[in-house]
């Protein structure tokens, strides 16, 4: 029961008649006093209690409301310069390029070589398709740590020789191959230096987000980044390329596909185009 019935139920009782027959005015008085003196404290912990309770939780349902709302527009607000696309090998095998012209895909990546000497089957299918369509693509080196890296920049650098590409060059690197994360990283360096000088043209290292943080991160702090995470929210990093997903679907492509992200501040490519190209 409330506080305000029973202030209303002293108020009603004490004003009746039956109740001013059985007591004397100086009773009465004696008791109006008082009672006025509770009602009066009363009140006042009303006036004190109440509007202080009920003002935090509306203050905390605005602050959640707002908090939410900050939320979903900072993630609109991201999404919105996330720009989608692609990378892909022989694994995928035929694609038809006809219902990727109505894709969202602003840009692709192609496996090109691996090692000193494989050549993936269908980088040169991949990259005739992707110009004909007019999506912009670019090739990928999958590096091997225990080979000797100018001839690994050499058969990358042959392959992409043959195409007219658009995108940065970029190394895969996701294996020690037993050998130690020292020998990795100068020998990367390597083939890093030996493209960049023959491409005109920075080249960005792909990795996993572990893979970067265990072995790469305080050899490569400068190079343009393009980090595996299979997460709902970005990594937490410099990233430039982020490959959110290997079990995408595109119409077009049968079986799972990588999706990535770039992060572009204005809508385009500028970031990772090679402009010698």
């Amino acid at each position: 029961m409330s506080l305000k019935m029973k202030r209303e139920e002293r108020e009603i009782s004490l004003s009746s008649p039956k109740a001013s027959s059985l007591i004397s005015k100086s009773s009465q008085l004696l008791i109006f006093i008082l009672t006025g003196l509770i009602l009066t404290k009363s009140l006042a912990a009303d006036l004190i209690a109440s509007p202080t309770t009920s003002g935090h939780k509306k203050l905390a349902q605005t602050s959640e409301k707002t908090e939410k709302n900050l939320s979903s527009n900072q993630l609109s607000k991201e999404r919105s310069q996330e720009l989608r696309g692609i990378d892909i090998s022989h694994y995928q095998n035929q694609i038809d390029w006809n219902q990727l012209t109505n894709s969202d895909l602003r840009f692709m990546y192609f496996k090109a070589s691996q090692g000193i000497s494989y050549i993936d089957s269908m980088f040169a299918s991949n990259a005739t398709n992707a110009n004909q369509i007019g999506v912009p693509f670019g090739a990928y080196h999958f590096f091997d740590a225990n080979k000797d890296p100018m001839q690994q920049a050499n058969n990358y650098l042959q392959q992409i020789s043959n195409v007219q590409w658009h995108l940065r060059p970029v190394i895969d690197a996701e294996t020690l191959n037993k050998e130690p994360p020292s020998t990795l990283a100068e020998r990367m360096k390597l083939w890093i230096d030996q493209v960049e000088k023959n491409t005109s043209c920075d080249v960005i290292i792909y990795t996993s987000e572990n893979f970067w943080h265990k072995y790469l991160a305080k050899d490569f702090a400068h190079t343009t980044l393009w980090l595996a995470d299979y997460t709902e929210k970005a990594p937490d990093d410099r990233w430039t390329l982020w490959q959110r997903s290997q079990d995408g679907r595109i119409l077009g492509i049968n079986g799972h596909i990588d999706i990535d992200i770039l992060r572009s501040h204005s809508n385009n490519l500028e970031s990772i185009i090679c402009k010698e190209q």
